[in-house]
């Protein structure tokens, strides 16, 4: 991601350092105008602002598009990931037809688990079933929206 993020910046800057410079060649700056000057100014810095609008767009919709750089190089992918504290996590990572159950650590990644059934990502239930969880779920989806009162309900409501 690194390296597609600083690609896309560097020929950004290109494109940019050229247009500035292409328009400063074109129209010499003139001291004597303090007008001209400012203006000239006030370019720079709107390329300035267009250009860092630009890379915050291409960072923006690489996490929208959901690149990751490496995420299936030489056909390892993550399927699954638990985290149990700041520091340590449960993967489930798919090694061509296999998948392996691997806890990352502060200081060391051990393989748990060779996984008899591949775990499907889009077939998972909660691990919990409250009553909150299921209330919460229903909320998110839109089932269900809290109806807002009137003046007189809530006149009515307090006494």
């Amino acid at each position: 991601m690194r390296k597609l993020t600083h690609t896309l910046l560097a020929i950004c800057l290109l494109l940019i350092s050229t247009t500035v410079l292409a328009e400063t060649a074109a129209a010499p700056i003139v001291f004597a105008d303090s007008a001209g000057y400012q203006s000239q100014i006030g370019r720079v810095l709107g390329v300035l602002l267009l250009m860092l609008v630009a890379v915050f767009a291409v960072v923006w919709l690489m996490k929208k598009i959901g690149y990751t750089g490496n995420a299936m190089a030489g056909g390892l992918s993550v399927k699954a990931c638990l985290p149990l504290s700041n520091k340590e996590k449960l993967y489930v990572v798919q090694v061509g037809e296999e998948q392996l159950l691997i806890g990352v650590g502060a200081g060391a990644i051990t393989a748990l688990k060779n996984l008899d059934k591949p775990i499907d990502k889009n077939n998972t239930k909660p691990l919990v079933d409250s009553e909150f969880s299921k209330k919460l779920h229903t909320l998110m989806k839109g089932v269900t929206t809290p109806k807002k009162m009137t003046v007189n309900e809530k006149n009515e409501a307090t006494g």
